[in-house]
């Protein structure tokens, strides 16, 4: 089965009355003559060019139909959010008259910053941000640096920058030299993962003593590291920069023309700012709505956190628990390396090994399943600056579970596809089997719980059974299977199956074993599994091949494989059953899900 996520669009609907006005309220624009500004701009002017710039950005702005007297999603203090799944809308270019706007004020804002004054500081970097002059905006926070940092302004907004370009390790040095100088309340506030949880993650935090929430917000933060293969935390640098950007906007002038509250920060902390804006179109014969705004947010925001049932044990969540619910986004972000971010139908497998253990992984980068691929949005097949020209890039993760220690890796430049193993002391883990194109602007992801227990040496074990392309020849190692793993959970309807398994703690003397493959098609059906229990209906059809082998010869991990043919497996769900007996010793069974597809 194809995994379709519907596009995340937030649509933020001026509620207040006086938004109506806004496009009466626009200032005719005057040449600007910038020899005549540098020598007279104040600190005062620069808060009125903004002001004038975002009532001309009102002004400028494209009309939409009205949207005021829809359904809301949530309404958060005077805001309205509004999910539209299936809106086509996307990031399109700019109003040249905004763009022409914008290098005005930003020629005002240059003349009043020889003042020193922050806000203009602020309000330079957004600007030349939202014109993609990122390097440039980076330039101006460091040489503000050079004079004293003070409570870390120039620091946040260094750090600002450098997530916008895509250097999340720098930016997360420049943040902690900015949180060390804040006061003791702010820094707590900017560390506070809450606004991004959920209501059962919301619940578990709460329930948390202060002294145990500065312990386990490293855990959160060490989750919301959308890709490892990128270096740096993006999810927590892009957090921080929501912060620094609700700074900059709590003294200025919005589009949306109301003073800025609560609302608008915790939409900004959630959600990040705005990557568009419209207008809503008057209605002729309806209510005067020609003024209210819309903030549009990216098209393939994704929520930025796990379910938060994965905080209390993050070892134990399953595959499932750790793809939030992408229909109702607590939260949302879409990453500039991969906006689009599928979750990946690829195979994890745990081979024990006494105190050890290793982990096989093998995934490829997913089809573009989701709903803006079936249009054309130019601006979406191109890879966005610093990672164009990067290199598509897979990985397999091992992070402990509680967020501390070394996370250990293996990583494979070049390849949209890979089959890994990765071996680790046995414990408790959270494995990410990750694959990143950002020529294609797309990514794939497969995260789950790895609880593996230490087993004596002489304790017989099975591992995962492992789906690959063919038998394996004798002698074949673990790594030749991962090698020939499928990059999938599923077989084609007329695939042969090929699975690969590893017994350890056998070797020690002679034996025989004994084997057995069953494949059971699942029929969940109530009516059915009713019928089969009462004994209406006979059971379903069950293949079973059944062999016998020597034991391995001496003791260590013994690869072992089998290929069978069944063509007359219909599509639907199986379990793919495996037995191993011995005598005097406790039968060896292992089970995996198997799904056939047309």
């Amino acid at each position: 089965m194809n995994i379709r996520f519907l596009p995340t669009v937030l649509l933020f609907l001026l509620l207040a009355p006086q938004a109506e006005m806004l496009a009466a309220q626009a200032v005719p624009r005057v040449p600007v003559d910038t020899v005549q500004v540098r020598a007279r701009t104040t600190v005062r002017d620069a808060h009125d060019a903004q002001r004038r710039f975002e009532i001309d950005r009102v002004r400028w702005l494209p009309a939409t139909a009205s949207l005021r007297y829809g359904r809301c999603d949530e309404v958060l203090g005077r805001m309205c959010l509004r999910d539209n799944e299936g809106d086509d809308w996307y990031p399109g270019p700019e109003d040249p008259r905004i763009a022409r706007a914008r290098d005005e004020l930003l020629e005002v804002l240059a003349a009043a910053e020889g003042l020193g004054d922050p806000w203009v500081l602020g309000q330079r970097v957004v600007y030349l941000g939202e014109a993609g002059r990122w390097d440039e905006a980076h330039s101006l926070a460091v040489d503000a640096c050079r004079g004293g940092e003070g409570d870390g302004w120039c620091s946040a907004l260094e750090g600002l920058t450098l997530h916008a370009l895509g250097r999340f390790q720098e930016s997360e040095s420049a943040f902690r030299r900015a949180l060390v100088r804040m006061d003791a309340e702010r820094a707590r506030v900017w560390n506070d993962p809450e606004p991004l949880l959920d209501s059962e993650g919301r619940a578990w935090w709460r329930g948390l003593s202060e002294a145990v929430r500065a312990d386990r917000a490293g855990l959160v933060w060490a989750f919301a590291d959308p890709f490892l293969l990128v270096p740096g935390n993006d999810g927590l640098t892009e957090f921080w920069s929501r912060w620094t950007v609700t700074e900059i906007r709590a003294g200025a002038r919005n589009a949306y023309g109301m003073a800025w509250g609560s609302d608008l920060e915790q939409l900004t902390v959630r959600y990040g700012w705005e990557v568009g804006w419209e207008r809503e179109e008057a209605r002729p014969l309806g209510p005067r709505t020609g003024g209210a705004v819309v903030g549009r947010h990216h098209p393939e925001s994704r929520p930025l956190l796990p379910e938060g049932a994965v905080f209390g044990d993050p070892a134990a969540a399953s595959e499932q628990a750790w793809i939030p619910d992408a229909s109702r986004p607590r939260s949302g972000y879409a990453s500039a390396y991969a906006p689009t971010v599928l979750p990946g139908a690829g195979q994890l497998a745990i081979f024990p090994r006494g105190d050890r253990f290793v982990l096989v992984g093998a995934l490829a980068l997913p089809e573009d399943t989701t709903f803006h691929a079936k249009h054309g949005h130019p601006d979406r097949e191109r890879a966005s600056p610093p990672w164009r020209g990067r290199a598509s890039e897979a990985g397999l993760f091992l992070i402990p579970a509680d967020g501390q220690g070394t996370t250990l890796a293996v990583r494979a430049l070049g390849r949209e596809q890979g089959g890994f193993t990765l071996e680790a002391p046995a414990g408790r883990w959270v494995a990410s089997l990750e694959v990143m194109a950002p020529e294609r602007r797309r990514a794939g992801r497969t995260r789950t719980g790895v609880v593996v227990a230490a087993t004596p040496l002489r304790q017989a074990t099975l591992s995962d059974l492992l789906l690959v392309d063919m038998a394996l020849p004798d002698g074949a190692s673990l790594e030749d299977a991962a090698a020939r793993a499928l990059p999938r959970d599923w077989l084609a309807h007329g695939e042969r199956l090929a699975i690969a398994w590893e017994l350890f703690g056998l070797g020690y003397r002679a034996e025989s074993l004994s084997y057995r493959l069953t494949v059971e098609k699942m029929d969940g059906g109530l009516l059915r599994r009713a019928g089969r229990w009462l004994r209406i209906l006979g059971s379903p059809r069950v293949r079973r091949l059944a062999w016998e082998e020597v034991g391995p010869e001496r003791p260590g991990p013994a690869l072992r494989s089998v290929e069978v043919d069944l063509p007359e497996l219909d599509p639907g769900s199986y379990e793919v059953r495996l037995e191993v007996r011995s005598p005097q010793r406790a039968p060896l069974v292992q089970t995996r899900a198997l799904e056939v597809r047309r």
